[in-house]
């Protein structure tokens, strides 16, 4: 326990000396990037979040709804405080072509971006400042704290909290962390009753389907439909039934590959909500089907991150081919085979 707190306070006094404060920034300075959680998002958050602006209105004051942002400290000295005493917080002025780097709230600045008029488009940021430092382990877990709260976000899902403990664990591309692994899985226990970590701990210690279903993470979108919680019911068949499940999973990762031509750039912009769209579609066999897409890749609700008129062109040809279902995590767990 004194390990555990000697680390807490250190965190919070690096946070302490690298806060400078809280101000109004325009919505459209603010960037956010790329990360697992945002490419499995299938855009559920935000119509939550706009019901619940439509009824209370925007509340951006509060600590809670404050967005972490940081800037390098060699950036600092080019933006400026504004300081108005009819304002609860000072305006950060800041270039146009500078971006502030956004740690938490992507869904809630989306919905404020598609809510607010002109003259309202702001909101109230916590700035931090970052530097090259030998400090780099108290600066990353400085990141990881702001990045990973889930104040106006929906309980993180079985997918995201899958995809964190592995990745703490160091079975995907990064250094083991056992803090952070920690946090992951008291996050699964905060559940009241639930079995999920039992179920999660004994599939872990499974000889080969983990390894099939990390296989899936390199296609985020798909992970919207992880469900921990059925887990026990994977590992509980029967050895003649293993292989069928293995076939299937890696089934899934070649359907998506071929889809997006192979290309490991393209297939990270597969995000959740196009997953939902196309999950057992069979575009080459129904012509309803073959419709509906096309008229989603056509309004880009399909793929809506890759803009390539070419690399849409290929995608499409190449979706337009699928005859059989296309297969998701969502129709896995569907499968009558699992108990």
């Amino acid at each position: 326990q004194a390990h555990v707190e000697s680390k807490e306070r250190a965190l919070a006094e690096y946070k302490k000396v690298h806060f400078k404060g809280s101000a109004r920034v325009r919505l459209d300075s603010l960037t956010f990037e790329t990360t697992f959680g945002s490419q499995m998002d299938d855009c559920q958050n935000v119509h939550r979040l706009k019901r619940i602006l439509d009824i209370q209105g925007c509340l951006r004051l509060n600590s809670e709804f404050h967005v972490p942002v940081l800037v390098h400290v060699s950036d600092w000295g080019r933006l400026t405080l504004h300081h108005d005493n009819g304002e609860s917080f000072p305006e950060l002025i800041v270039p146009l072509n500078y971006s502030l780097r956004a740690q938490d709230h992507e869904s809630l600045i989306a919905t404020a971006r598609s809510k607010l008029s002109a003259q309202h488009r702001w909101w109230v940021v916590d700035i931090f400042i970052t530097e090259q430092t030998g400090r780099w382990l108290l600066q990353a877990q400085l990141v990881r704290s702001l990045q990973e709260r889930f104040i106006n976000n929906r309980w993180p899902s079985d997918g995201l909290i899958y995809h964190k403990i592995r990745y703490y664990q160091g079975c995907l591309d990064g250094a083991r962390n056992t803090d952070a692994e920690r946090q992951w899985w008291a996050i699964l226990e905060h559940i009241p009753k639930t079995k999920k970590p039992r179920y999660l701990r004994a599939f872990l210690r499974h000889g080969s389907l983990p390894q099939a279903f990390d296989a899936l993470l390199s296609i985020p979108g798909l992970w919207t439909h992880m469900h921990i919680g059925v887990l026990h019911k994977v590992i509980g068949m029967r050895c003649d039934q293993v292989g069928p499940i293995l076939h299937y999973l890696d089934y899934i990762r070649r359907v998506w590959y071929e889809i997006m031509g192979g290309c490991p750039d393209l297939v990270d912009h597969v995000y959740g909500h196009t997953v939902q769209e196309l999950q057992s579609r069979v575009p080459k066999v129904s012509n309803t089907d073959l419709k509906v897409l096309e008229n989603k890749m056509d309004e880009h609700i399909l793929f809506p991150k890759i803009q390539n008129p070419e690399h849409r062109r290929l995608i499409w040809d190449r979706l337009q081919m699928i005859d059989v279902p296309i297969p998701t995590l969502g129709s896995f767990f569907q499968r009558p085979s699992l108990p």
